[in-house]
């Protein structure tokens, strides 16, 4: 089973990011440019995405900061995913949203409810049961209020998810938003890690340098896993020419393939 996870960037590429197309509105309040956005081009970006899903064949395409219900061409993107043989999953508002969907390949797959009591934010992520594992595929936000601050709430949602699923065989991977080693933010990956939640590419013997993300050259984007798991894990890869060479996005892209 292969899982493949990106933040795909709004399908802005490297350059484009969609938080420079925010303005105030007559209220006073930040809000997205979205006719603006709009006329952003995007069908060279979709189309070499398509080719490695042709080359790649993921079981499991976990898509972050997915444009919703604003161009065409994302929701073109969904029908294209659906002829291939794909299920789309996750909360799916009708107002425009910047959000993450996980497209799966497998008829035996069922939605994981996720509870958000503190931060009221459910198009993040989403979870999944499939075949003996649990994938939840999230971004962690950022506080719109003092960006660049972490939403910590939202860390605190993702360790009692954890908490509740650590027995069975659990995935967590996405844009996990996290780096900077003297924030409150990586206390709570600390804390993750001190639930036994394993950093597989730092457990691997991986340098926590190698860099995931273009405009500051961290490494944003993880999976963790339950220890159950480990011994089903067959390879994970930083796949480093979406955004270097591709262009694709702004982030790399993490691989990761189970038994």
């Amino acid at each position: 089973m292969l899982i493949i996870s990106l933040n795909i960037n709004d399908f802005g590429g490297v350059n484009e990011q969609l938080a420079n197309y925010r303005k105030i509105n007559y209220y006073g309040r930040t809000v997205t440019d979205w006719d603006f956005w709009r006329k952003i081009e995007k069908t060279i970006v979709i189309k070499k995405l398509k080719n490695i899903i042709r080359e790649k064949q993921p079981t499991i395409f976990i898509l972050q900061e997915f444009e919703l219900n604003n161009s065409e061409e994302p929701m073109s993107f969904i029908d294209w995913m659906k002829d291939n043989g794909y299920k789309v999953k996750g909360a799916m508002p009708e107002y425009k949203i910047s959000m993450t969907l996980l497209f799966v390949k497998n008829e035996k797959v069922t939605q994981i409810h996720i509870s958000h009591g503190k931060t009221k934010i459910d198009a993040r992520d989403c979870a999944i049961k499939i075949e003996n594992y649990i994938i939840y595929g999230t971004h962690v936000p950022l506080n719109s209020k003092s960006r660049p601050t972490i939403r910590e709430d939202y860390w605190d949602e993702i360790i009692d998810f954890y908490e509740e699923y650590k027995t069975n065989q659990i995935v967590l991977i996405g844009d996990f938003n996290t780096y900077d080693e003297t924030s409150r933010a990586y206390v709570k990956y600390k804390k993750l890690l001190g639930k036994g939640a394993l950093d597989l590419w730092l457990h691997q013997g991986k340098p926590n340098s190698t860099p995931t993300e273009v405009k500051y050259h961290n490494r944003l984007d993880y999976v963790f896993i339950s220890p159950s798991v480990e011994e089903n894990v067959v390879s994970m890869d930083i796949d480093a020419n979406i955004m270097d060479k591709d262009k694709i996005s702004d982030h790399a892209a993490v691989l990761l393939e189970l038994k």
